[in-house]
């Protein structure tokens, strides 16, 4: 199903709409007005007065909540709400971006502007921010409220692939406010084995807030079944759903099923702390991770900031790090991934989770994301995989030096130097062609070095790669070590003809050449990794601190 969120956004948000409750004569809210007026979404539009009035709810405080719409290609688009009890109406704002603190600031400028009586300051104010262009990940975003320059909106976009934290997301320090670790442990272990999941409470504002935090520290695997963090009253009968899903439910509104319709289900009730479910799904997990889990989450000091999303991360990192032990890398050929070797692979206290995480949804939007970067030739660079680094077993270190290159030559050479080679090479050895046509001076020993490698590999015709992938060969990197130290490479810069990739007909080869080419199945990245990298080494080089690409919160 891959990501909910959407590519390319064009708009800080779709639609605002200003809806009123529900009166004595009428029984349903209803959208007083809309901006823009070109919005014309009627399926949406119907379904906003339902989500801004749920059910009857405690209106007593000021509060913001969110929810969710979900599309036909399985796109959300995020509503945020905000309820005064001083007023009739509620305010909403519709948008596919998950910026929580960033409409929640937006609905309470609006709210302001509303309720001055001078003049319209609402219109002219959401135009602006209508036709302003939506702000790069972490960079401020500022309109003025009003003609006097003076009184301006500012707020700044979440940075890309950022870690919730505590206190600056409200949706994270609800939930860990309300829940204890133990139980955000039993819901985690129960979202990992996609259960059907009940959240209730009195306080919608706290329920949404703990439904969308609950997803956000399962990354980076994201909910792929239904998703409602506030369910309106038509849509009750969601609960008898005999698929996973992940909703919140008002507790007046809970009051009203009965449970023995529902059957097996998970409950949360975030206002009492307490979790029932008739599962032993954290009892199923390998208990070391649980053990380590929860001494994290039990050191309060150490929780502020993202200490709490990172514990999790970490836990995940534990059990399906190992992925990348089971990439096949053959030259012409796209990466994939090998189940049976992810399994085999681990400890084996670990392997029965595992082979049950093979089956869940959450797990292969995962795995088919990561193969769709790398086949892409984009890469990675995210918490999860800078995480995955400091951790590192016994068992998995096969592609320890192949992936290292990888996930640095992201980070130092951006994703443009990727597209640029991506229809002319394999993933895997892309980054080679393009680093050693940049490094001229290392190419002529480079290129001979692979050439004696290859016809080693020809003399051992009938041979069969026993791993998916080898480790760097260390006395081949050494003899173009020492030919470097022995006599300086040549100056090319001038006298070069014109580069391509290298062929079997590449002029190097000679006309009468008699090496034959067979498929490789070789680490040519962890062969030049001295020579094309011999300066820039991401994790040997002291004090060196890697650029961190962090992810938009939920």
């Amino acid at each position: 199903m891959g990501s909910r969120i959407r590519d390319n956004v064009n708009h800080l948000f779709e639609c605002f709409c200003e809806v009123v409750k529900p009166q004595a004569d009428e029984k349903e809210a209803w959208i007083i007005q809309k901006f823009p007026d070109v919005y014309k979404d009627e399926e949406v539009l119907k379904s906003v007065p339902k989500f801004a009035y749920p059910c009857d709810f405690d209106n007593s405080v000021i509060q913001h909540y969110s929810f969710v719409l979900t599309s036909v290609d399985s796109k959300w688009t995020f509503g945020f709400c905000r309820h005064d009890p001083k007023s009739a109406t509620a305010v909403v704002l519709l948008s596919f971006l998950p910026w929580h603190e960033t409409f929640y600031k937006l609905l309470n400028s609006i709210s302001d502007l509303i309720h001055n009586a001078q003049i319209d300051l609402l219109s002219p104010f959401l135009n602006k921010v209508y036709t302003s262009k939506v702000p790069d990940p972490g960079m401020s975003f500022q309109v003025p409220l009003n003609n006097n320059t003076n009184s301006i909106f500012v707020c700044q976009a979440p940075k890309q692939f950022q870690l919730p934290s505590i206190p600056e997301n409200r949706n994270l320090t609800e939930y860990y406010n309300a829940v204890d670790c133990d139980n955000m442990i039993r819901i985690f272990a129960s979202m990992l084995y996609e259960r059907r999941i009940v959240f209730t409470s009195k306080r919608l504002y706290r329920l949404s807030a703990c439904v969308q935090a609950a997803n956000a520290i399962i990354y980076p695997m994201n909910w792929q079944h239904i998703f409602i963090p506030v369910l309106p009253t038509h849509l009750v009968d969601y609960l008898l759903a005999p698929m996973p899903y992940l909703i919140g439910v008002p507790n007046t509104l809970l009051d009203k099923v009965r449970k023995a319709d529902v059957g097996d289900v998970v409950i949360l009730d975030a206002d009492n702390n307490t979790v029932e479910s008739p599962f032993d799904d954290l009892g199923s997990l390998p208990q070391d991770i649980v053990k380590q889990l929860k001494s994290q989450l039990k050191n309060r000091a150490s929780l502020l900031g993202d200490g709490v999303s990172r514990a999790f991360l970490r836990a995940l990192v534990h059990l399906i790090g190992g992925y990348r032990d089971a990439l096949n890398v053959n030259q012409g050929e796209k990466i994939t991934f090998n189940s049976e070797a992810f399994v085999e692979s681990r400890p084996s206290n670990m392997q029965p989770f595992l082979r049950k995480i093979l089956e869940l949804q959450i797990f292969q939007q995962f795995i088919d994301e990561r193969l769709a970067m790398l086949n892409e030739g984009r890469g990675f660079s995210d918490e999860f995989e800078l995480e995955a680094w400091n951790y590192c077993d016994k068992n998995s270190s096969k592609l320890k030096a192949q992936y290292k290159e990888w996930t640095y030559t992201m980070k130092k050479e951006g994703t443009a130097f990727f597209k640029s080679v991506k229809t002319r090479a394999n993933p895997a050895v892309k980054s080679a062609v393009k680093t050693v046509k940049e490094r001229g001076k290392d190419v002529g020993k480079a290129y001979k070095g692979i050439r004696s490698k290859l016809r080693d590999l020809g003399d051992e015709k009938g041979k069969q790669r026993a791993h998916v992938a080898t480790a760097p060969s260390t006395s081949f990197r050494k003899d173009i070590l020492n030919k470097q130290r022995r006599s300086a490479a040549p100056d090319m810069s001038q006298s070069q003809a014109p580069y391509s990739a290298l062929t079997p007909t590449s002029p190097d080869h000679g006309e009468n050449s008699a090496l034959q080419f067979s498929p490789l199945n070789m680490d040519l990245m962890g062969d030049l990794q001295d020579v094309l990298f011999n300066k820039c080494s991401l994790l040997e080089t002291p004090g060196q601190t890697p650029n961190k690409m962090v992810r938009s919160s939920i």
